[in-house]
């Protein structure tokens, strides 16, 4: 992300939604027509692993990896553990509690 404006870093970090004609949509203004992002990522930057969208557990898209399963919130924690970066390979392993450390 070097050569990305500080300005375009943050928009990047915050976007999780876009509209029905696939343009990005600022954070909080999604409505019952947005798509979720990862489901139609099309891995043209490579596999992605993502968090702060919080799942009930892992959500596993074709190219990408949601991995936040609200250990904040008194949920979860998950990681991924990739075996084969190549093949996109890789394990989760979850706690149920702070306590696990």
């Amino acid at each position: 992300m070097n050569n990305i404006s500080k300005k375009t870093q943050a928009k990047i970090l915050r976007l999780r939604y876009l509209d029905e004609k696939y343009n990005f949509v600022s954070y909080g203004k999604e409505d019952g027509k947005s798509v979720f992002l990862a489901d139609v990522y099309d891995g043209n930057q490579g596999f992605i692993v993502y968090g702060h969208q919080m799942f009930d557990e892992v959500k596993a898209s074709k190219y990408a990896l949601g991995v936040d399963t609200g250990c904040v919130y008194g949920n979860k924690l998950s990681a991924a553990i990739f075996t084969d970066t190549q093949n996109q390979e890789f394990a989760i392993v979850q706690t149920n509690s702070l306590t696990g450390y």
